[in-house]
């Protein structure tokens, strides 16, 4: 046959992890709780280790109205990719991402601006369970391109949120538009 398996399982389950070799591409592959494979082997001279990373990107559809001279939490109302239930729907409006296991998460945001207004500033912040830990300043007199981005690599332990919040001083009211996004991942 083209593949070749050890399963291993419980008396709810026969197939609750399983070690299969596919004999049509060469490669091992690794499940565990039932869904999916977590980790490939490939074989050959090209081959690699591939994991299923843990990955959140959330998104906001619709406006959201950002208040002049006030630090506001952007507010996330869509999930775009998420394979371990990272993103928290249920606080102050799924703002934020939570961390399943410790480790080095890369995390950051895109922001878009409507508006073209060229004064004041434009702020994003990326928040470690509400402590800023990082910031990208941002001066729309120097560039008409609406999109503002900031990323951060930090150690978060299990349970530890990211969120992002954003601040614009233009003397006026400025929305954020559809595109926004927020992502992290575990990198180590």
């Amino acid at each position: 046959t083209p593949q070749q398996s050890i399963f291993f399982g419980d008396a709810a389950d026969g197939t609750r992890g399983s070690i299969i070799y596919d004999h049509i591409d060469d490669a091992f592959r690794i499940q565990a709780g039932g869904t999916g494979s977590q980790m490939t082997i490939t074989g050959g001279s090209t081959g690699y280790v591939s994991s299923k990373a843990l990955t959140a990107v959330i998104s906001r559809s619709g406006t959201q109205s950002i208040s002049d001279g006030t630090n506001t939490s952007v507010e996330w109302n869509g999930t775009i990719y998420d394979n371990f239930s990272m993103h928290d729907p249920g606080s102050n409006n799924g703002e934020r991402i939570v961390m399943p296991v410790a480790g080095f998460y890369l995390v950051g945001a895109m922001i878009m601006w409507q508006g073209t207004s060229l004064t004041g500033i434009r702020r994003i912040q990326l928040t470690k369970n509400g402590a800023v830990i990082a910031t990208n300043r941002f001066n729309p007199e120097s560039s008409s391109d609406p999109r503002h981005e900031c990323t951060m690599l930090d150690y978060f332990t299990a349970g530890q949120y990211a969120t992002v919040q954003v601040f614009q001083n233009c003397n006026t009211g400025l929305n954020l538009l559809n595109g926004c996004r927020f992502w992290a991942v575990k990198v180590g």
